[in-house]
């Protein structure tokens, strides 16, 4: 453990002794290039881009949700049409519903052999 922070505090003292000086030049010619666009190193300006970040990572996260539970239906769906066609084959058949695909989709294979225990035994 000893190592482990030895090697970690010389790395610190190596990252921070590095001279970024020459970045303060590089910043303000493209600075100057673009416009006034504000400061560089003026992290106000960076404001919009973070809450414009934010909002779309929302917006996808709340259209994700329903493509997800569709997809999770179609393979649950899959799945009992699956067991029906092996079932078939020993006189087992049961009939696939939205919500029992949607249990076999979120749960998977285990959803699927409860959906099929609970139609045996239920």
């Amino acid at each position: 453990m000893d190592e482990v922070m030895k090697f970690a505090k010389d790395a610190w003292n190596s990252i921070s002794s590095l001279d970024f000086s020459f970045l303060d030049s590089v910043g303000s010619s493209v600075g100057s290039s673009l416009g006034k666009i504000g400061d560089v190193g003026d992290i106000t300006s960076f404001w919009p881009y973070i809450v414009g970040l934010i909002l779309i990572l929302f917006v996808v996260q709340l259209f994700e949700l329903p493509f997800q539970l569709v997809w999770n239906g179609l393979v649950g769906a899959a799945m009992l049409w699956l067991i029906n066609l092996v079932g078939g084959f020993v006189g087992f058949g049961l009939k696939i519903t939205v919500i029992k695909a949607l249990i076999a989709g979120f749960f998977g294979i285990p959803g699927a052999l409860a959906i099929v225990l609970f139609e045996i035994f239920g």
